[in-house]
């Protein structure tokens, strides 16, 4: 666990912004020199949320949770966090810079990816997630972190070779301290790399994130994603469907121009049952063998590489200089007689979390408001002078709630070799584009809410016994209970069974059913997706 001290630097440090690297919702990514009190100079990434944050809104939390993940992790393929900061009365993360692009550059333009450097990306991956889920906290009890948004811009390649897993920030981890929760009946992550399991609202574990990087190997391979053309209803429906599903991922892997070496493996991986996909550490083991016998390998390949440039992107604070824990610019400019040619170069864009909030109803598409490309959580309190600096701990975290206990440790199945992959039906190139807006959009995250009042009922509620109550745990979503003495809003009713209507956005309609005995307390968790409600003890 990070602690920072109470006492402020004899000098604070100087933050002079090169260029904006990210845009998004809730703030900007920038590359920047960050000068120490010593005059130690170092290229960092500055994330800043944007002015006037409420300190007790999510995104504060989520920093905070990021830090207490990411300060008890200890890989060369996680991305390193510094510091938090605030940089002009904006709340601020620093992290490592990684001059470079994200792996989905390789996927696309003239010169790509082989698949020998792909599958070594996705082998160092897996390892990055293999510590990350083995990782111990404080009490020495593995952190059981889980990334769910594991996706080609989460992951950046560095000219000189290195691999870095970004932003953790709607992981889950075994970890009672969270502060951010998930809202019941939303799915955070990004929805062509989530697995069939997680679209039934099953909490995500180290299973969904091998999936993911099986939708990437596909993806590196065949340059397109494997589920580009289904909207949001098709996706959830062959989710579904295990028949149906596995049919659709076999028909096109085997259109897949590659070795039957390679198709095992990405077949275990998009296994449609959780229990049968190999560990990450098995993916590894899996992936470090097919990249040795496939050249060249990744370092060798990016040299020759040409390298893609992200546009410029206009900022305020471009060209300035900020002192930390200041309230406005430095007044004296920066030298830009002293920035190498290096760092005149347009950045490549290091994105933050970009996560889709997809709205579980079938038939609709996921809620589209952008959220900060790389800002993924936010800042405690800070105080100047005296006053002790309390910020949360730096790592990446949001959407969490406490994880149950872990599941029973999954079978790999035995990856066999396949028969030869026919000719393909049609060029995988060829294949129409979705009619529908791209799934890796990004929605806002809509926070701790409280549930709406429910509408009024025209029955007016009988008395009823204190001893019992149900609650409505489903936010913005008006619910009714039918019963023993007419219609009823959640909270104390009479002992007996009673029928649940919910407004899923047309409408009051019958969603189930629940029972309360005498001084029994009841939930109501209602899911969106299925349009059914139930009630779940307590």
């Amino acid at each position: 666990m990070i602690q920072y001290g109470s006492v402020a630097p004899s000098e604070p440090r100087r933050f002079r912004f090169h260029s904006c690297i990210g845009v998004g919702g809730f703030g900007e990514v920038y590359l920047a020199e960050m000068v120490s009190a010593g005059g130690v100079t170092t290229n960092v990434a500055v994330k800043l949320l944007l002015p006037g944050v409420d300190p007790k809104s999510s995104p504060i939390e989520r920093l905070r949770d990021e830090g207490k993940l990411l300060g008890l992790l200890d890989h060369p393929v996680i991305l390193r966090v510094t510091d938090l900061v605030v940089l002009d009365g904006r709340a601020g993360l620093v992290t490592q810079y990684v001059d470079g692009c994200d792996l989905d550059a390789c996927f696309s333009g003239v010169n790509l990816m082989p698949e020998g450097p792909l599958f070594e990306v996705i082998g160092q991956v897996a390892d990055a997630l293999h510590h990350a889920f083995h990782a111990t906290g404080p009490d020495r009890r593995p952190l059981h972190l889980v990334h769910r948004d594991i996706k080609p811009s989460n992951i950046r390649l560095g000219r000189h070779g290195e691999v870095k897993l970004l932003d953790f920030g709607i992981a889950r981890a075994n970890n009672p301290e969270r502060e951010t929760q998930t809202q019941i009946g939303l799915l955070v992550g990004t929805r062509s790399y989530m697995s069939p399991e997680r679209f039934d609202e099953s909490p995500a574990d180290a299973p969904s994130d091998v999936y993911a990087l099986g939708c990437i190997a596909y993806e590196g391979i065949a340059h397109r994603r494997l589920f580009r053309g289904l909207n949001l209803k098709e996706h959830i429906a062959l989710a579904n469907n295990e028949a149906t599903f596995t049919e659709f991922v076999e028909r096109h892997l085997q259109r897949l121009s590659c070795e039957p070496d390679a198709i095992a493996v990405m077949r275990a991986m998009l296994a449609f049952d959780p229990a049968v996909r190999p560990s990450a550490s098995e993916v590894r083991s899996h992936c470090e063998e097919l990249a040795r016998h496939r050249a060249p390998v990744l370092k060798t390949w990016l040299r020759g590489w040409t390298w893609p440039t992200d546009p410029d992107r206009p900022s305020v604070l471009v060209g300035k200089t900020l002192l930390e824990g200041s309230s406005g610019v430095q007044a004296r400019p920066v030298d830009r007689s002293a920035v190498t040619a290096a760092e005149e170069r347009p950045a490549p864009t290091q994105s933050g979390p970009v996560e889709t909030l997809v709205s579980p109803k079938a038939g609709t598409r996921p809620v589209a408001v952008t959220v900060a490309a790389g800002v993924v959580g936010a800042i405690g309190l800070m105080a100047l002078g005296g006053a002790v600096l309390l910020v949360g701990m730096v790592g990446f975290g949001w959407f969490g709630r406490p994880s149950p206990a872990p599941p029973p440790a999954a079978v790999a199945p035995a990856i066999a070799p396949v028969a030869a992959a026919p000719a393909p039906e049609a060029p995988v190139a060829a294949e129409p584009a979705p009619s529908v807006a791209p799934p890796a959009v990004v929605a806002a995250d809509p926070g701790p809410k409280s549930a709406p009042a429910p509408r009024p009922s025209a029955v007016p509620a009988p008395a009823a016994p204190a001893a019992t109550r149900t609650e409505i745990r489903a936010a913005d979503l008006p619910v009714e209970l039918r019963g023993p003495g007419g219609t009823h809003k959640p909270g104390a009713v009479a002992a007996g069974s009673y029928e649940i209507w919910a407004d899923f956005g047309s409408g009051l309609a019958k969603a189930g059913s629940v029972s309360v005995a005498e001084g029994q307390s009841m939930h109501l968790r209602c899911s969106r997706m299925k349009q059914t409600c139930s009630g779940v003890a307590p």
